[in-house]
């Protein structure tokens, strides 16, 4: 099924009848609601599409390669094979990037929480009302909403079901697909369902191009799922959406220009005397801004004029000759590669790094929790050199505390001893730390209430009192342990430059 037909697919049917009075099936495009101010009318028109398309799914789709309709062959001959690559990884990298924020998330709230029997005892309107707002969530975030049409699960009757595709096995497969939950998944997770694996099926001999399209097909209709699953989750633990507009990337390259046009002027002309024509209703909602940006920070730029494009496939832009450095080991891979291999897509994990100077490693037998890695990932940012810890306080935002310079250097210990063992008498040793200097604290937002919060998440303990007395006592630092936590300190604040070193570092104490 092309993505041209994917719009083919959202044909009403109408009786009328023809000047002798005989009925006539009048095939047209019925406008679909806005998103934004018609939610359910919306939702509603998506889901007779899935319905009319699945419900009586026969496995009898023709291979894409062996049709021959314009429609379909227009679709993947429209772009050459290079264009379709650099789309295809940056699908990949984005939907990599939010499978890990998802799993993490999941992990905390189906494996270490009570999220699935939290679930089951919601009524069935208060589901479907959840589902429906994350259904939306997910429409806003995808690049193409429209390819919810090849996403027979993405309906509210299947997710709050009994199914194997329901929203809480959803989920667990991705759990299961990265059982760490660092926020950082190494191959992406790509959801299977037996009617699309059909309809989207070709044989080793399909042209490359055909290949690369497909695939497309796939990310895309994934990039749906996921988006949309994390839109549910979020909405259930009552987390606002985030106020943005997601960009659409394009590209222009000089490489098969000619065929490109030709294509295009193949495709007008087809259109316009096509008797089935798009309702221009459909197109009335706002499109996502356009945007120029690094290709490897995203930092934006007003226009093109500060950022160079790569010299080889003339597709991507960066804003620094290093930035280009930094992506060039992901994108030599597919830069202008004219065969089609998925495989070249997955971004390297050198290029995702989630720790920071000086992290210790943990010991065997203590598994992080998602939570300490999402900490973990927290203090590996630039902009956090010079912070000591990351309170959440509210969903997806933080803010940063710095430790008193004169219990800083203990405190770095207590923390280099939780985060590799978690250590319990280490992590009330923290605690109070902060708690000595707890009203400058609150002035900035950030009361103990949720400093104890953050460790109990973390490390999956109850800071009780009782907790503290059946624990190990706490042992003050060895001399080599200081020394060790300044000199990680020393080399996290030269790595970004800090001009306030003699501040945040503090003097070796005197040992006797």
């Amino acid at each position: 099924m092309s993505e041209l037909e994917d719009l083919f697919q959202s044909l009403d049917f109408y009786r009328s009848k023809d000047k002798k009075g005989q009925a006539k099936n009048i095939d047209r495009f019925r406008t679909r609601p806005d998103k934004h101010t018609q939610r359910k009318a919306w939702n509603d028109h998506f889901e007779r599409d899935i319905s009319r398309k699945y419900d009586s799914f026969t496995y009898t789709c023709v291979m894409t390669e062996d049709r021959t309709d314009y429609d379909t062959i227009s679709c993947w001959q429209s772009s050459p094979i290079t264009e379709l690559n650099q789309d295809n990884a940056i699908l990949t990298k984005e939907i990599m990037e939010v499978e890990g924020h998802l799993i993490a998330r999941a992990s905390e709230n189906i494996v270490y929480g009570s999220f699935e029997a939290d679930w089951k005892k919601l009524d069935v309107e208060k589901k479907k009302e959840i589902v429906l707002e994350g259904l939306y969530r997910g429409a806003c975030d995808a690049p193409r909403d429209n390819s919810r049409i090849s996403c027979p699960e993405m309906t509210i009757k299947g997710l709050i079901g009994d199914s194997e595709y329901n929203l809480i096995n959803l989920l667990k497969r991705l759990i299961e697909h990265d059982p760490i939950g660092n926020g950082h998944v190494q191959e992406i997770y790509l959801f299977r369902h037996p009617y699309i694996d059909h309809e989207f099926r070709y044989t080793e001999k399909a042209p490359e191009k055909l290949k690369a399209f497909r695939y497309r097909s796939t990310l895309l209709r994934n990039y749906y799922i996921v988006f949309t699953l994390y839109g549910i989750l979020a909405a259930f633990l009552g987390h606002e959406p985030l106020k943005l507009t997601p960009a659409q990337f394009s590209s222009e390259s000089s490489l098969d220009a000619e065929e490109r046009k030709r294509s295009h002027r193949k495709c007008r002309e087809d259109y316009k005397n096509s008797p089935r024509k798009v309702d221009e209703s459909q197109c009335m909602e706002e499109g996502a801004r356009k945007v120029y940006a690094c290709y490897n920070c995203k930092s934006m730029t007003k226009d093109r004029t500060s950022l160079k494009r790569c010299g080889r496939c003339k597709l991507v832009w960066y804003c620094t000759p290093e930035c280009q450095a930094k992506d060039w080991n992901d994108h030599k891979k597919y830069c202008c590669h004219k065969k089609f291999d998925p495989k070249l897509l997955t971004p390297t994990s050198e290029g995702r790094p989630d720790q920071f100077i000086g992290c210790p490693e943990a010991v065997p037998g203590f598994i992080r929790t998602p939570a300490l890695h999402r900490q973990i990932w927290y203090l590996s940012k630039a902009d956090s050199q010079e912070r000591d810890y990351h309170i959440n306080t509210k969903y997806d935002h933080t803010k940063s505390i710095l430790v008193n310079p004169s219990t800083k250097l203990e405190f770095l210990v207590a923390r280099r001893r939780a985060m590799a063992s978690g250590s319990v008498s280490a992590i009330f040793r923290m605690y109070e730390i902060i708690e000595l200097d707890k009203d400058e604290y609150i002035k900035v937002g950030v009361p103990m209430d949720l400093v104890r919060r953050q460790f109990e998440v973390e490390y999956r303990i109850s800071m009780t009192p009782s907790t503290k007395q059946s624990a190990e006592p706490w042992t003050p630092p060895t001399a080599r342990e200081i020394v060790e936590e300044r000199a990680y300190l020393l080399k996290r604040l030269r790595s970004v430059n800090s001009s306030d070193i003699d501040l945040l570092v503090p003097p070796l104490p005197v040992l006797r």
